[in-house]
């Protein structure tokens, strides 16, 4: 019975800290880093290293460090919930997805992207191979894909991903998502000077951010 008690006790800290990260307002992060932390130590002490419990209270300090912009950390805990996920969850799993994605996105904030790419290359293959085909998590996940391969200097390479990913994306139900995609797009575009394709995409990413049309 204590037991159940001190892990009820950690969850409900997870809980508490998740509320100030989501709120984020003036101090929460400050707020939300002691209590999450708290609520890890706790859960390390009762159940060791290796449990899921444990991987969602480092998933969520890997939150709240990216938040705060310290990618290092953010990268460390994001690291150490997606080795828990990979042992503990079925291949494909959604929280190990999730996990990978943190792991890229800590990477890339600093630009490691040679280092990212081999997560992003994963989540994609993963979620394609395991979700419905037209799921916009795949769309997404590719248009990453190929802004890391961007950001190498490897338009060739990115050009499929990028083009995939806002084709898919620009009729789903994810305007904002849609709208990302279209930038990365844009960007890719840009620097490869395909100039005829340039205005067209700035008239669909205002239509999709909902703002005026651009001159």
């Amino acid at each position: 019975m204590r037991g159940e008690k001190h892990i009820d006790v950690a969850n409900g800290l997870t809980n508490l800290g998740m509320l100030y990260l989501l709120r984020n307002e003036p101090g929460d992060l400050a707020t939300a880093e002691p209590i999450l932390r708290q609520s890890l130590e706790m859960k390390l002490g009762i159940h060791g290293p290796i449990h899921t419990s444990v991987a969602n209270t480092e998933e969520s300090l890997a939150d709240l460090y990216l938040a705060k912009q310290d990618w290092s950390q953010a990268e460390d805990m994001a690291k150490k919930s997606l080795e828990v996920r990979r042992e503990k969850l079925r291949p494909g799993h959604p929280n190990t997805l999730e996990s990978i994605d943190m792991v890229a996105d800590a990477l890339e904030k600093q630009a490691k992207f040679k280092d990212a790419e081999p997560f992003r290359r994963e989540a994609y293959e993963t979620r394609h191979k395991t979700m419905p085909a037209g799921s916009w998590q795949i769309a997404d996940n590719a248009s990453r894909l190929g802004e890391n391969l961007l950001r190498q200097d490897r338009p060739r390479d990115a050009e499929e991903f990028l083009r995939f990913g806002y084709e898919q994306l620009k009729s789903s139900t994810e305007p904002k998502v849609a709208a990302k995609a279209a930038e990365r797009l844009l960007e890719f575009l840009q620097s490869t000077q395909k100039g005829d394709e340039v205005a067209a995409l700035k008239l669909e990413i205002a239509k999709l951010n909902g703002g005026p049309t651009p001159p």
